[in-house]
């Protein structure tokens, strides 16, 4: 107990014990109880070194030990306009704090993946809280049956099973990682990629896990490579209707980026870029800006450094 107080005490007191040496090599006291000072006729050099010494001391400690992870030497996390950057292999990884609608992604090297279920029936499409539903509502106003119909018609020939969804009611399921791809739908100048992510099972309900989301990510990256697309936006897999906390589905996405960037499928990309929710900028965002760099900053030491 002793040394870990003494470990938790020594920044304040050298910090301290710095200042008032610093304070010294310039300054006497005279009085002390009316805090008079008069300076030296010239500073006590020695003095002063200790004072400096004890106070860099303090801020190693304090940089040291309170985020080794965050504040790692060398890091390759860059803070950008609208969020944290982390190269990892030949791309970038790039975390934006915002909308998923207000991303604009029409170039012809990038396309946008939207996590679906595994049905991809009408439930994502029509819910304006999802981010299927935001981006396609707001890309696609009025045209949502005009979509479904694309979607059902890409589905085609595609293996599948029934499923029982809902008690006594069976649809048909597409299974984890199955993908579709949406060449400038409706004549709108967009790639969209609609991946399923979640499942739906009786007495379950709709879930994603961990290993779905780096299942759905291999299944967009294949679909990126045959359509040589190079740059890929995407919201957080998993979170929201799926059930994962936030911050669980962006470290998931984390390792399952990083892992796939080290494969074959990552060395034709530029960039992957991912959108954690903010409602507007009054508003905090679903994962705090400190967390997402600590995710960042664990996939830095921990992964990146095998690359």
């Amino acid at each position: 107990m002793l040394p870990t107080l003494l470990k938790a005490r020594f920044p304040t007191v050298s910090l301290g014990l710095g200042v008032l040496l610093v304070v010294a090599s310039f300054f006497k006291i005279d009085d002390i109880t009316k805090m008079q000072m008069s300076a030296h006729s010239s500073p006590i050099y020695p003095v002063f070194a200790c004072g400096i010494v004890l106070i860099v001391a303090a801020v190693a400690v304090v940089l040291l030990t309170a985020a080794p992870l965050e504040l790692r030497i060398n890091s390759k996390i860059k803070r950008t306009k609208s969020g944290f950057t982390l190269r990892i292999g030949s791309a970038d990884f790039n975390i934006s704090f915002g909308r998923i609608e207000n991303w604009e992604c029409s170039d012809r090297s990038c396309a946008i993946a939207l996590p679906a279920n595994e049905f991809f029936d009408d439930e994502c499409i029509n819910d304006r809280d999802s981010a299927l539903g935001a981006y396609i509502q707001s890309k696609f106003p009025g045209k949502i049956d005009d979509i479904l119909k694309l979607i059902s018609q890409r589905l085609e020939g595609l293996p599948s099973e029934q499923i029982e969804k809902e008690p006594g009611k069976l649809d048909e399921s597409y299974d984890i990682g199955t993908c579709v791809y949406l060449d400038r739908p409706l004549s709108v100048d967009k790639r969209i990629i609609l991946a399923s992510a979640t499942t739906k099972r009786a007495g379950q309900g709709l879930r994603a896990e961990p290993l779905f989301v780096f299942i759905a990510m291999k299944s967009v990256l294949q679909v990126m490579a045959d359509h040589r697309i190079t740059e890929l936006y995407l919201p957080l897999i998993g979170a929201g209707r799926g059930g994962m906390p936030s911050a669980i589905a962006l470290l998931y996405l984390a390792l399952a980026v990083s892992e796939l960037l080290r494969s074959s499928l990552g060395y034709h990309l530029r960039s992957i870029n991912t959108m954690v929710f903010q409602k507007d900028r009054n508003t905090a965002p679903e994962v705090s800006r400190r967390t997402v760099r600590r995710i960042l900053a664990f996939v830095d030491s921990v992964v990146c450094e095998q690359m």
